[in-house]
């Protein structure tokens, strides 16, 4: 998925930060989820289709090094699209990367800022507690990435694994929200939001019985 469950509350974070330069009215904080949201959902088809239409079944091994990895995804597309459009993966590769690099660092920041500072009950945090963590946070990446640069697969096994197993808790914590409040949501949504937690509930425990071996 182009984004995890929980960027909702670095959405919310993105939001504050907003408020403090800009008024920002309940509306424009509904539109600007809501073209997150959609675009999220719309990316997230594409990369399943890449991946199941150009990726999947084509009988390669995937590489599990990361320099191996980034090649062979850049020749696989390549090969589907065309020799002339290698460049232009690559550029495109590389500012989604680099992207979603300043989002997370940023993002996980603010979150864990503002976390910290309702556990010790301080009425603000300074910007020098965020540059803190913001610091923290790129080295924690730089570590991660050291330490699985040979092994890709390994990685991302694990962070699917972590995602999957939290993706209901978040999504409880959504839920919880939106239902309290002077906005808070009703009708359709109220059901939709009900759909959606049992669908991930119910999808995290097929995922947990069959990495358990009891499907096989």
């Amino acid at each position: 998925m182009p984004a995890p469950i929980e960027i909702s509350a670095l959405n919310s974070m993105w939001v504050v930060a907003k408020r403090r330069l800009n008024p920002v009215s309940f509306r424009d904080g509904i539109f600007d989820f809501n073209v997150g949201y959609i675009g999220t959902a719309i990316l997230a088809l594409v990369f399943m289709a890449l991946g199941a239409l150009v990726q999947y079944g084509t009988g390669e091994k995937v590489e599990a090094a990361g320099v191996a990895y980034i090649g062979q995804l850049i020749k696989m597309y390549a090969f589907a699209i065309g020799d002339w459009s290698k460049l232009l993966i690559a550029v495109i590769a590389f500012l989604c990367m680099f992207g979603t690099t300043l989002t997370v660092i940023d993002g996980y920041s603010r979150a864990n800022n503002e976390a910290l500072r309702l556990l010790m009950k301080k009425d603000q945090s300074s910007a020098r507690n965020l540059n803190i963590w913001m610091t923290v946070t790129s080295l924690v990446g730089i570590v991660i990435i050291a330490g699985f640069m040979s092994d890709v697969a390994t990685l991302l096994y694990f962070a699917m694994i972590c995602s999957f197993v939290s993706t209901p808790f978040f999504a409880l914590l959504n839920f919880s929200l939106v239902r309290s409040g002077a906005h808070k949501v009703t009708g359709g949504l109220f059901w939709l939001g009900v759909f959606g937690f049992l669908y991930l509930a119910g999808f995290t425990i097929l995922f947990i019985v069959y990495e358990a071996g009891l499907l096989k």
